[in-house]
């Protein structure tokens, strides 16, 4: 998503506090990323004939209640059974260590072995779990019985905040989930992996962002 808060007030950790909420975190990082990981993909799937199609989007409304992606699985522009994956990335600007974590890696039973295959291949270490319900878009394609993944890499005091930016974002963390995301990408568009919808215990969090 690449919605943010404006000036503040609602959602805003400092609601007290007029100010630009740039939200270069959260969620500029991702924006970019996926910008770069869809050049990646196009780079990568000119040379394979036969190969599942990629759709890009960003969404906005996700800030005040996904709202964005809400509205694009109402309007698919491709039939919703034909979707095999959703992969989201919402906040990738502030890894430390190495470190991406996978939410949304128990919505199939086939993500776990690619993300065990990709993290040391790219020398990430990928912590993976939870379902596919949570405070982002996913959320919308997840209910809809698609599965996801939302890569994340971590909260921070400027989160939603005027102090989320670009001089704290770590580009080259960024770098690195957005070549994650590319990997994820074709294999499911090569056909290597097939997710098959597992179904979570908890209910959808639909409302306002709680990370």
């Amino acid at each position: 998503h690449y919605d943010h808060l404006g000036y503040g007030g609602k959602g805003s950790m400092r609601p007290n506090d007029t100010g630009i909420h740039n939200g270069a975190d959260d969620n500029a990082s991702g924006t970019a990323a996926v910008l770069v990981a869809a050049k990646k993909l196009q780079d990568t799937m000119k040379t394979v004939k036969d190969h599942r199609r990629i759709v890009v989007a960003l969404f906005s409304a996700e800030e005040v209640g996904l709202g964005g992606s809400g509205y694009l699985v109402e309007h698919l522009p491709v039939p919703l059974a034909g979707i095999k994956a959703m992969v989201n990335l919402d906040m990738v600007g502030a890894m430390k260590d190495d470190k991406v974590v996978a939410l949304g890696s128990e919505s199939a039973p086939q993500w776990q072995p690619l993300l065990d295959r990709l993290g040391p291949e790219l020398k990430l270490t990928v912590a993976a779990g939870g379902d596919g319900y949570g405070p982002s878009d996913q959320t919308s394609f997840y209910a809809r019985q698609i599965p996801v993944l939302h890569f994340f890499t971590g909260t921070h005091e400027r989160y939603h905040t005027p102090d989320d930016d670009a001089d704290a974002v770590n580009f080259v963390g960024a770098a690195k989930v957005a070549e994650l995301t590319a990997q994820v990408g074709a294999s499911l568009a090569r056909g290597e992996v097939s997710p098959t919808y597992a179904r979570g215990a908890a209910a959808p969090a639909m409302e306002r962002d709680s990370r």
